[in-house]
């Protein structure tokens, strides 16, 4: 946005980097970090870094945004179409053309992209990809947040997308950010697992940093996403993974240790980990039973942070 005190011209350095490592010159990436580290050192002597303020929130976190969850998909289907911008309410950021005809262009090979955007949060969804990573889902299950769950349950019913009712015993409850329980389930068509949750009286519009903001207000700040319409999803609050048994201890003190983030553990069935992103966002890292496997197939998410610099 226009308030922070970086942007992509200040690194073009990260940019050539950026470039680097879509394009897979992987050999060359070390100098282009060099380059980045200079830049960002210089510039770090002009601009300090902006403190979230989030200790009245009871959060100790320098995690920005929960910003992007990117899985692979074999194909653009009009099942996919359904599911994300019809059924769910995402919309199409208009973007990735030109990324992708970037990448071409720098000698790399990327056959499609789809970003659908919630908010001001995005699901990314390169396409075409060889196997075996033709079609990527995490082991968890992603949040989404909307002001009426009857006026999705009709969405949902119009574009022919199936969605099950979570059982009482079943429902999380996010109140201290303003969630409702979850109450809807739903599988995309490459496996990607949400769970519906309808926010509160108390608070509206988009999931931002610093708590939910209006979408006229985001818009004009220039942290909007660039769409024909505002979304009807108003963003992701969590993304729940699944981690090996005994582990989430251990993450929770790297997080700590590399970010300075002070995540909780929590006893439910089995022990979690919670980290706090932002005013009103997790990463949630939930311990698989004894001798179950936890899969892994190449998906990513995208977390900004407030002290890379340090």
């Amino acid at each position: 946005g226009p308030s922070a005190p970086f942007s992509p011209t200040d690194f073009p350095a990260t940019i050539r980097l950026g470039k680097m490592l879509h394009c897979g010159q992987l050999a060359n990436c070390c100098q282009g970090l060099g380059l980045w580290r200079r830049a960002a050192a210089r510039r770090v002597q002009e601009a300090k870094l902006p403190e979230l303020t989030l200790r009245a929130k009871g959060r100790t976190t320098t995690l920005v945004s929960l910003e992007h969850l990117n899985v692979n998909v074999p194909s653009w289907t009009p099942d996919n179409e359904a599911f994300w911008f019809e059924g769910l309410g995402f919309v199409q950021d208009p973007r990735p053309a030109q990324i992708c005809a970037t990448v071409r262009a720098g000698g790399g090979r990327m056959n499609g992209l789809m970003w659908a955007n919630a908010g001001i949060q995005q699901v990314h969804m390169p396409l075409g990809e060889d196997p075996p990573y033709a079609s990527q889902s995490p082991a968890g299950v992603m949040g989404v947040a909307y002001a009426d769950l009857q006026q999705l349950r009709a969405s949902l019913k119009l574009a022919k997308v199936a969605c099950r009712e979570l059982p009482q015993d079943e429902r999380s409850s996010l109140q201290a950010v303003g969630l409702g329980p979850a109450e809807l389930e739903l599988t995309s068509p490459t496996g990607v697992r949400l769970w519906a949750h309808q926010v509160t009286d108390k608070v509206g519009g988009w999931i931002s940093p610093h708590g939910w903001i209006k979408a006229s207000d985001a818009t004009s700040q220039g942290v909007g996403l660039p769409s024909e319409c505002a979304s009807v999803c108003l963003g992701i609050p969590y993304i729940r993974l699944l981690c090996p048994a005994g582990s989430a201890a251990g993450v929770q003190r790297f997080y700590r240790s590399i970010f300075g983030t002070e995540a909780e553990l929590r006893a439910s069935s089995t022990m979690e980990c919670w980290v706090p992103i932002g005013a009103s966002q997790y990463l949630i890292y939930e311990e698989a039973s004894p001798g179950q496997d936890v899969p892994y197939d190449g998906y990513h998410v995208a977390i900004y942070i407030n002290s890379f610099i340090e």
